[in-house]
Parts: C-alpha cells; sequence; structure tokens
C-alpha cells in the first residue's frame, strides 16, 4: 500500500486548531501589536495550514501554480493606472469637490477581486452574479495566472509589484524600529509552544515569518489605501481571503468590504473562527453564505455580519433541471488534502463493487499521477475511470447515485441536489463535520468499512440547509 495511504497523522484537524486556540489564550496572542498592527492574525492562516501538514493532518499532494513571469507590458500598463487615478492631485481633488457648493457628490466604485480559478467559459461563478448587479460602478481587479492574460485587465500581482517597489524600504525601516525584543520573545514562544506539542521544530524561513509577512502587509495595506480613497470606493468584494493586507487597505480607507463564499466553511478555519469577546481589526464586514448552515457554529469576529444570500445560480439551474442518472454510479471527490489515503479506500470499494462505475474526480490543483499509474498497473479493476480535474463536477454528481469523499465543497453541492453522500472518516473530515450532523451526508468512520455500508447509505435530509433559495440583497447599500 502507497506510504501517504497508511501514513497515520500525528494530529487530527480538531486538535491542532485546539492547540492553536489553547496557545493563542496562553499567550494572549491577539493582544501582540508590533507598532499598532495586530500582528497574529496576520500570521494565523498560514501558520494553522503548515501545521496541519507538518503533523500529517491534511496530504500535499498540491501541485504548484505555474507562474508567469512579470509580463513588462503589462506592469508598464498597471503602472499607467496606478499614476493616473492614485496620484496626490486626483486625491486633493476629491477632497475639494467634496466641500464645495452645488457640486453633486461623485458616484462610489465598487471593486471585485475574482476567484483565482475559471469555469470552462472563463467566468467566476462566485462574483459575476453580484458583479453585474452593479453595473458601471464595478471595477475588477484580476486575480491568478487566468486574468494575466485578458487585455487590459490589472491583475492583482501587478499591483503587488508596485506596492512592493513603493514602499518595501518605507516597511522595512518603520518594522526595524518597531519590532522589539518582547516581539521576538512572544514568537519564540510561540515556536516553543509548537515543538512542545508536536515534537517537532519551526526552521529554515519560520525565522523571519513575522518580519515577512508583516512586510507584505503593510506595503499592501497602504497601497490599496491609496488606490480605494483614489477610485472612491465604497465597497470592496473579495472572493477568497487573498491577504491581511488588502483587508487592512480597505480599513484604512474607509470601505466596506464583503467576502463572497467559494467553498466550505467549517468550525476550523482560521481566518472565519475567531475567539468570542475579541476584537480582530482586519476582518470583513459581512459575509455572504449560500444558506444557513454554513455559518451556524462558526465564531466569526464581532465586526463581522453573516449575510445569507442563497445559492448561486448556477448551481439552481443545475438543481432545477432533469437529469438522467446513470445506475450503479459513484462520483468520487477528491482533494489534494487527502489524495492516497481516500484513493485507497476508494479502490477497495471498488474491488469490492464491480457491478458499480467509480468515477473519480480530482481537485484542479491536485497531483493524481500516481495513482492514474497505480490503475494502469492493476487491469483487474476496470471499474475506476478518471475524469479531467477542470471539468465542472456538478453535471457528474447530478448524474451519480452516490457521491463519498472526505471534505470537499462538492459534498455538500451533493446534499443540496438530494444525492446519497458519505463522508469517510480520513483525517480532514472534520471539516464536513456540519454537513454529517444536518443529516446531509453518512459518516464512514472507518475508510475500510466503506464498501460494507456503500449500499446502506441514505438520500440526503434537507437539501436546502446549505443551499438556500436566492434572497434578494439591497445592493444600494453598498
Amino acid at each position: 500500500m502507497n506510504n501517504k495511504a497508511s501514513a497515520q497523522p500525528t494530529a487530527t484537524i480538531e486538535e491542532v486548531f485546539s492547540f492553536l486556540r489553547t496557545m493563542e489564550d496562553d499567550l494572549k496572542l491577539f493582544e501582540w501589536r508590533i507598532g499598532g498592527v495586530q500582528a497574529w492574525p496576520i500570521i494565523r492562516y498560514y501558520f494553522f495550514q503548515n501545521i496541519v501538514r507538518m503533523a500529517g493532518a491534511l496530504e500535499a499532494s498540491k501541485q504548484r501554480i505555474e507562474k508567469e513571469p512579470v509580463n513588462r507590458k503589462r506592469l508598464i500598463s498597471a503602472g499607467w493606472y496606478l499614476v493616473s487615478i492614485a496620484n496626490p492631485f486626483r486625491l486633493v481633488w476629491r477632497l475639494v469637490r467634496r466641500i464645495m457648493p452645488f457640486v453633486p457628490a461623485e458616484k462610489t466604485k465598487v471593486v471585485f477581486f475574482p476567484f483565482y480559478r475559471r469555469d470552462a467559459s472563463g467566468v467566476d461563478a462566485f462574483s459575476n452574479e453580484t458583479l453585474r448587479q452593479f453595473g458601471d460602478r464595478a471595477i475588477t481587479i484580476g486575480v491568478g495566472e487566468f486574468d494575466k492574460t485578458v487585455p487590459g485587465l490589472v491583475n492583482r500581482a501587478e499591483l503587488a509589484w508596485f506596492f512592493a517597489k513603493a514602499f518595501r524600504r518605507i516597511a522595512n525601516r518603520w518594522i526595524a524600529r518597531k519590532f522589539s525584543d518582547a516581539d521576538a520573545a512572544t514568537y519564540q514562544a510561540i515556536f516553543d509552544a509548537f515543538k512542545h506539542r508536536f515534537g517537532m521544530e519551526l526552521t529554515g524561513n519560520w525565522a523571519t515569518y513575522p518580519r515577512f509577512r508583516l512586510r507584505r502587509y503593510l506595503c499592501a495595506a497602504w497601497g490599496y489605501n491609496l488606490l480605494f480613497r483614489a477610485e472612491n470606493v465604497s465597497t470592496v468584494f473579495v472572493v477568497a481571503p487573498l491577504t491581511q493586507g488588502l483587508y487592512g487597505g480597505a480599513r484604512r480607507a474607509g470601505a466596506r468590504f464583503v467576502e463572497l463564499q467559494h467553498g466550505s466553511v467549517s468550525a476550523f478555519h482560521p481566518m472565519h473562527n475567531w475567539p468570542a469577546g475579541v476584537d480582530i481589526d482586519n476582518v470583513p464586514d459581512e459575509y455572504w453564505a449560500w444558506g444557513d448552515n454554513w455559518v451556524r457554529g462558526i465564531h466569526f469576529a464581532a465586526r463581522t455580519t453573516p449575510v445569507i444570500v442563497g445559492a448561486l445560480n448556477s448551481f439552481e439551474d443545475i438543481r432545477n433541471a432533469s437529469h438522467t442518472v446513470v445506475p450503479g454510479q459513484v462520483a468520487v471527490m477528491s482533494s489534494p488534502d487527502n489524495t492516497a489515503r481516500l484513493f485507497a479506500a476508494t479502490l477497495a470499494c471498488a474491488i469490492a463493487h464491480p457491478d458499480k462505475t467509480f468515477v473519480y474526480k480530482g481537485h484542479p490543483r491536485e497531483n493524481l499521477d500516481a495513482q492514474i499509474e497505480q490503475m494502469a498497473n492493476m487491469p483487474s479493476v476496470t471499474n475506476i475511470t478518471f475524469v479531467e480535474k477542470t471539468q465542472g463536477a456538478l453535471t457528474l454528481i447530478a448524474e451519480s447515485e452516490w457521491v463519498i469523499g472526505v471534505n470537499s465543497t462538492t459534498l455538500f453541492e451533493a446534499a443540496g441536489l438530494g444525492k446519497k453522500v458519505a463522508v469517510v472518516g480520513i483525517s480532514g473530515w472534520e471539516i464536513a463535520q456540519s454537513l454529517v450532523e444536518a443529516g446531509g451526508a453518512e459518516f464512514i468512520e472507518n475508510p475500510a468499512d466503506l464498501g460494507a455500508r456503500l449500499d446502506a447509505v441514505p438520500v440526503a435530509k434537507n437539501p436546502h440547509a446549505f443551499y438556500a433559495p436566492q434572497r434578494s440583497v439591497d445592493i444600494s447599500r453598498y
């Protein structure tokens, strides 16, 4: 058996998050400020993501995104945009205009940062429906490699390049003055707590991590502050938590910050779950969720208000359409967090059910080369097929009888489509715990029992729990 498939984690996601919360309370990390900047939230997400992989709670089979080198032509275009928009003269004129009598109020704008992946038509389904409602008030800042190919669209990476060039030296001087021995001692205490709990050392780049993250935060916050003020931005919409510096820039510019849901949210997400009663500076003002059950049990920061907007049109179109279900088809929804372990369980289940077809759907950034090679060397197993990772999941789910996985958002979608859903008890399943508790999926604690229990998996209950009917939002407030 593949070593990754049989390897046991030293801690679960729940145990890692519990450690994180205990350490935060013991070290009073939310009181840790460097020059007035709340330091721990800037580090928290990356710290957690690295720990869960170091502890083996999640696998690390995610493929790196091949990034295009800096394109000089696009940089010139982005630079011209910044010079023409975010310049002192424009900012002064805006201030003067506000106090001039009989001058109509200037129309505010909203900025969208879409998801870094697109569907087959090049559209970001998570933000597009909201973006279109704002018409010419909306400005889109590109995110990810796809948007680097869109002519005339300024990309976040290009803005980050200019912000770093403009503010890096100032930020370094600021950090040199503000980062004290007490700050170094606090960070060392984090190191010691981690080593004591997990018996592992944080080495390499971790030694200078607070300075690195703080520098990136300051450059982004200062840059976006100027840009949002110059564009007269009232609201910033973001699909995925990109950088604390973007939050900080919106906050400094007095803009509202709204995060649009793009995937599963759980009680173990370090960007959404915060200790009760603690003020967090850089978090969204609103979190727009697809259904009530997504936000139940989530301890949002006091500043953040959950808003239920209902399912996306793309999901409702699938839910309301008629689909021919392929008898005996099992959709396996994998992810980079559990590639080897889930495939091992799938293989055993497929051998136990030669009458069923297992359609294995990988995450767009998941590396399945080892699994494909393994099947090529097992000609006796003919009922496992792989589909393109970029293929849309909803149609596959709609045409299947069963849907199995560990913690993929597609499991929640399958429940919303009324399928027989099984959550396999592989490390990381805790992310889908709310789905199990809501009756949307059957929990199979031991992966070895998947084959024996597959036929008894019931149809998901309450399909609207996570994907509610659409609700109108008064966009004039934004």
